[in-house]
């Protein structure tokens, strides 16, 4: 059994790594902000209270994922895998984004990110090493008009990945990075309808991600042991240089 904390897992694609962590035998921590409900849900979900804890944190904020770190080891000695998923988006174009929403988005996706990797990483070297899987996005690669806040952090991810895969290689820590293609679930919900168009035409298969496939791609990297630094693609969008 592994100790697994998946951030921002009250909701969308969270929900569903919570689930398939645990349905393959995973102790679970799942990190909330504000969803309370959804957490307590997910907790459920994954087997009840001897199965997984909530904890309630912003993972914006370096001091509360620094508690969140000294918790998880008083409570379970250390951690086995990390999930950074939690994210946001406020999308708008760049001549009337504004610098909050910027920041906002660039916090929740990339800074968030930093401090749990900061927090988390000491926990994973004391059991001998294990993985960290950031969630990006496609977006990060390719860009995306009217959502240069998004696309910025999510790059800014996936640079954070290969950098962190050199670091912490020598202590047998895995970092790699999934992207999951767009979902409706989450924050995919708020897709326009001609924006959700583009992105089926652009597949060659004509149909969104399953997010429980993503969540299986998700937890198959967190078993890999010679495998870091690396972008795993999980839809069926090709562009020149992949």
């Amino acid at each position: 059994m592994r100790d697994v904390l998946v951030t921002g897992g009250s909701s969308g694609l969270g929900r569903f790594i919570c689930r398939v962590f645990a349905e393959n035998g995973d102790r679970l921590i799942i990190h909330y902000r504000g969803n309370r409900r959804g957490a307590e849900e997910a907790r459920d979900e994954a087997g009840g209270p001897s199965r997984a804890f909530i904890y309630g944190a912003d993972i914006t904020v370096k001091k509360e994922m620094d508690a969140m770190a000294l918790w998880v080891k008083d409570e379970l000695g250390g951690l086995d895998v990390l999930v950074n998923n939690a994210g946001m988006a406020k999308d708008a174009p760049v001549a009337v984004l504004g610098e909050s929403d910027w920041r906002k988005v660039i916090d929740a996706c990339l800074t968030g990110a930093f401090h749990c990797i900061r927090a988390f990483t000491p926990l994973i070297a004391g059991r001998g090493g294990g993985h960290i899987v950031n969630i990006a996005s496609m977006i990060g690669v390719t860009g995306q008009a009217g959502a240069s806040n998004y696309a910025a952090a999510k790059a800014g991810l996936i640079g954070l990945t290969r950098a962190a895969a050199r670091e912490l290689a020598p202590g047998n820590i895995r970092v790699n990075a999934v992207l999951p293609g767009w979902m409706p679930v989450g924050m995919g919900l708020d897709v326009p309808p001609n924006v959700a168009e583009r992105i089926l035409s652009a597949n060659v298969l004509g149909r969104t991600s399953d997010p429980a496939e993503v969540a299986r791609l998700v937890r198959f990297v967190s078993t890999l042991e010679n495998v870091s630094g690396q972008v795993f693609n999980a839809d069926s969008r090709i562009y020149r240089g992949w």
